[in-house]
């Protein structure tokens, strides 16, 4: 036997290899599964490997939505909505994510923070088109893809001048 050969660490094993994952940072279920998938480790190994994690408790979904739903409130500039879909293809369930969401986002806080991202909106707009229905719609889709509600959009556009048809 070659003498690279006998030196060769060992493969590690799903769950080990899950345990690594997790020491790096909290991962989903299904986050942490697919990442093992792509390791090539058979299924029923991967998901004893996710039973004994969970078991153990390193591996909770509920915690983990917390922690994102912390990190994505500290990010600001930006809507329950968007904070939902990012912890949803981070592989947390909707349950779970809007659970933490409810928990820990505070609505008077996102509303500053769409009035501020409104603010710093209204320079894009050019002259001409402000005020008018065109103007209104550009800002309605630029605080829409920052994730913020329908209803504070239009909550906000209708205070700033706009209207209820915009």
């Amino acid at each position: 036997m070659s003498e690279s050969l006998s030196r060769k660490q060992p493969s590690l094993s799903a769950y080990e290899q899950g345990v690594r994952l997790l020491a790096r940072r909290d991962h989903s279920v299904a986050e942490l599964r697919r990442k093992l998938m792509q390791r090539h480790f058979p299924a029923v190994e991967i998901d004893d490997a996710l039973a004994t994690l969970t078991e153990r408790g390193f591996l909770n979904d509920e915690r983990t939505a917390r922690l994102w739903a912390e990190q994505e409130l500290r990010r600001g500039g930006q809507g329950q909505v968007k904070a939902l879909n990012r912890m949803m293809e981070h592989g947390l369930s909707r349950e779970h994510a809007e659970a933490a969401l409810d928990e820990l986002w505070d609505p008077q806080v996102e509303r500053d923070h769409a009035r501020a991202v409104l603010q710093s909106l209204r320079g894009s707009i050019p002259e001409s088109e402000r005020g008018s229905r065109k103007g209104w719609a550009k800002l309605a889709r630029r605080l829409a893809n920052r994730g913020f509600s329908q209803e504070l959009i239009r909550e906000l556009l209708r205070a700033d001048g706009g209207t209820e048809s915009e």
